[in-house]
């Protein structure tokens, strides 16, 4: 259960952190080049979440758990019963590992962020 409340965390800190990038750049760049008004920090966070609903199907529906289950019983009938026992491991490793990749991709989101924001300034000290 911890491990979930951090991923929830750090994935709410990671998304707060891309408005904030997001913000910077806009007001960099866009306001200047299509004479926009400026963008405020809430306002972008408002848009990151409204972008992400399009991008992010959410939970899955019923069709795919009722798909998701006939899938495991399958698989479970085809498994001889002197290799059960090494599948179980393997699944359960590969269930330790995910929390490895989640926290690697949040991670490697906010490395990005920053390299784009760093470049970013870059850009608009240049072009200012």
């Amino acid at each position: 259960m911890w491990k979930g409340v951090l991923v929830f965390v750090l994935g709410l800190v990671s998304g707060l952190y891309t408005t904030f990038v997001l913000t910077i750049l806009w007001n960099w760049f866009v306001v200047p080049a299509f004479h926009l008004s400026e963008i405020s920090f809430w306002m972008t966070y408002g848009l990151v979440l409204v972008f992400n609903l399009f991008r992010d199907p959410g939970e899955r529906t019923l069709a795919d758990e009722q798909e998701q289950e006939a899938l495991t019983t399958m698989l479970e009938a085809c498994v001889p019963q002197d290799r059960k026992e090494y599948v179980k491991e393997q699944l359960e490793s590969q269930a330790k590992s995910i929390w490895k990749l989640m926290g690697v991709s949040l991670f490697s989101q906010m490395v990005g962020n920053t390299i784009a924001l760093g470049i970013g300034f870059v850009v608009h000290v240049f072009a200012a």
